[in-house]
């Protein structure tokens, strides 16, 4: 199951998933309230939920990260804390999920980068142009400056120095926070490679 839902493409799910999101329900208890559920189209929330939860986008890689992570882990630490008169949750919760920290920060920076970078789901959501992403606003830059200072129609085009700026500063935009989130989690990021022996 895993496996598949690396190789299945996102296009074959995106039309169940717009029908999720067009009447969201969490759990069957929206519908006491709301009948027909809640659209979440045209709000940010389609992406947020699957980034928060890992879902989505290369999901099963998160799973084998963190397989391979605990995998790792010595078993001698759940021995002891099972001496110390520790459960099977309080296990999980006090030792386990601590020394997670850099498969969690691996597992964050690659779902932030691929649900930042992603220009197919975002299009799929969002229809009205005050909600699109950063990514899906770079594609608009030229043709929004084209018709402002150039009438393609007319066959007048405007100076490219006049646009490529301005894309240029949209791209600078974009990369920055990556970069950012990048150099804080880095240590993090390179422990968990090394721990689970993920290459190329």
């Amino acid at each position: 199951m895993i496996l598949l839902t690396m190789i299945i493409p996102l296009q074959t799910i995106i039309i169940p998933q717009f029908m999720f999101f067009k009447n969201f329900d969490l759990f069957g208890g929206l519908r006491l309230f709301f009948p027909d559920g809640i659209s979440l189209l045209d709000s940010p929330w389609p992406m947020i939920l699957p980034a928060i939860f890992g879902l989505g986008l290369k999901g099963s890689l998160f799973i084998y990260i963190f397989r391979q992570f605990y995998r790792g882990l010595p078993n001698e630490l759940e021995d002891s804390a099972y001496i110390d008169g520790c459960g099977p949750v309080s296990t999980y919760l006090r030792v386990m999920v601590p020394n997670a920290k850099p498969a969690i920060v691996t597992v964050m920076m690659f779902s932030f980068v691929w649900h930042w970078n992603d220009f197919f789901e975002p299009d799929m959501w969002l229809s009205d142009p005050s909600t699109y992403t950063l990514p899906q606003k770079l594609l608009t830059v030229r043709t929004i400056l084209m018709g402002k200072y150039g009438n393609p129609h007319a066959g007048t085009v405007p100076d490219p120095t006049i646009y490529i700026g301005t894309l240029f500063a949209g791209v600078v935009m974009v990369i920055i926070p990556m970069i950012v989130f990048f150099v804080i989690g880095q240590r993090f990021f390179v422990e968990n490679v090394e721990r689970s022996g993920i290459v190329g």
